[in-house]
C-alpha cells in the first residue's frame, strides 16, 4: 500500500468513526486549575516556540526552498498564530464569568469576554490551515521520496 493510499484510508477511517460512534460534543473544554491550566499553557508555550524555531531557520535558510519546505514554513507559521490565539483565550477564560453561558448561548456583556469569543472562532481558521499545510508538506515528502529525490 502506498503512502497516499494509506493516509487517504485513515482519513476515510476517521471520519467514518467521528460520525458514527461521536458522543455528546462539549463547546469548551476547561482545564482544572490552576495545575491543569499551567500545564496546558506550558505544553502552548512550547508549541510556540517550536513552531518559531521552525519558522524561523526555514525562512533564514534561502539555499533551497522546495515545495515540501514552503508547505511547511506556512503550517509553522499557521501551528504558531493558532497556538497564540489559544494561548490568549485560555488566559482570558478565567475572567470570563460563568453566568455568561447559558444553554446554547453566550453573552459578551465585556471586552474581555468578546475578545475571548472572537478568538475561540478566529483561532479555527489557523489550526485549519496549519493541518492542510502540513498534510500537503506530508504528501510532498512521499512524492519526493517515491521519485527518488532528496527534500
Amino acid at each position: 500500500m502506498r503512502g497516499g493510499d494509506l493516509i487517504s484510508l485513515l482519513v476515510r477511517l476517521s471520519l467514518l468513526q467521528f460520525f458514527l460512534l461521536s458522543g455528546t460534543a462539549q463547546a469548551t473544554q476547561e482545564h482544572g486549575e490552576p495545575e491543569g491550566l499551567v500545564t496546558h499553557e506550558l505544553g502552548h508555550l512550547f508549541f510556540i516556540l517550536s513552531m518559531a524555531y521552525l519558522y524561523i531557520s526555514i525562512k533564514g535558510n534561502r539555499e533551497k526552498i522546495s515545495e515540501t519546505i514552503f508547505f511547511l514554513s506556512r503550517a509553522a507559521l499557521n501551528f504558531l498564530i493558532w497556538n497564540m490565539i489559544t494561548f490568549t483565550t485560555h488566559l482570558l477564560r478565567i475572567r470570563v464569568p460563568d453566568d455568561s453561558f447559558q444553554g446554547f448561548y453566550f453573552e459578551a456583556d465585556s471586552l474581555t469576554s468578546a475578545i475571548w469569543y472572537a478568538g475561540n472562532v478566529t483561532e479555527h481558521f489557523f489550526i485549519v490551515f496549519a493541518c492542510y499545510y502540513f498534510l500537503r508538506a506530508v504528501r510532498s515528502i512521499i512524492k519526493s521520496t517515491e521519485q527518488g529525490a532528496s527534500l
